[in-house]
C-alpha cells in the first residue's frame, strides 16, 4: 500500500465532518472507517505499508494496520488525537 503524490495520506479531509448532519450519519461515516481498516488488518494476504513524506491523522492510523511498514527518510507521522479514533473505535 502506497499514496500517490508526495506524500502517503494527509488525514481526513476534516471540513467534511461539519457535514455530517445527524448521530445515524457519524455511525455510518466511522463504520466505513473502520470497516477499511478492518480489512486491512485481517487480509488473507501479507499487506506492506510503504510510507513516504506524510502520514497523518487517519494516514497514520491507516499505515499501522498493515503487518508490515516500510518509511522512507521523508516520512513524517503524526496522530492528531490524543487517542488514535479509530483504532479505539475498531478495539
Amino acid at each position: 500500500m502506497a499514496g500517490a503524490g508526495r506524500c502517503l495520506s494527509a488525514g481526513a479531509d476534516i471540513g467534511t465532518f461539519s457535514q455530517l448532519t445527524d448521530d445515524e450519519e457519524v455511525y455510518r461515516f466511522i463504520t466505513a472507517i473502520n470497516a477499511a481498516m478492518r480489512a486491512l488488518e485481517e487480509f488473507a494476504k501479507p499487506v506492506i505499508s510503504a510510507v513516504h513524506g506524510f502520514a497523518y491523522g487517519g494516514g497514520c492510523e491507516l499505515t499501522m494496520m498493515p503487518g508490515i511498514v516500510g518509511s522512507s527518510h521523508s516520512a513524517v507521522n503524526a496522530l492528531v488525537d490524543s487517542i488514535p479514533v479509530a483504532l479505539l473505535v475498531s478495539r
